[in-house]
């Protein structure tokens, strides 16, 4: 049985955490159980395929100093 592998991160820059994340990813053994832990500053993340002119507030986001973060997967936006 193999162990499982832990990673926390300290950062809270949400494009340094999702690099982290896909490099986990692409690069860690898929068989080998991984645990990535990780928070970020007030951030919507958005999939491959949104558009984020149509559907966020850049303004009101550039104003409360909200990250806009886009992930390689499709899927919703998340706030975080």
């Amino acid at each position: 049985m193999q162990k499982l592998k832990v990673f926390l991160s300290d950062s809270l820059n949400p494009h340094l955490n999702l690099a982290t994340e896909e490099w986990i990813f692409h690069n860690l053994d898929p068989s080998q159980q991984v645990l990535f832990l990780w928070r970020n500053e007030e951030t919507v993340v958005i999939g491959r395929n949104q558009n984020p002119w149509s559907e966020c507030n850049l303004a009101k986001m550039k104003d409360e100093k909200v990250h806009l973060a886009r992930r390689t997967t499709g899927g919703g936006a998340v706030f975080s």
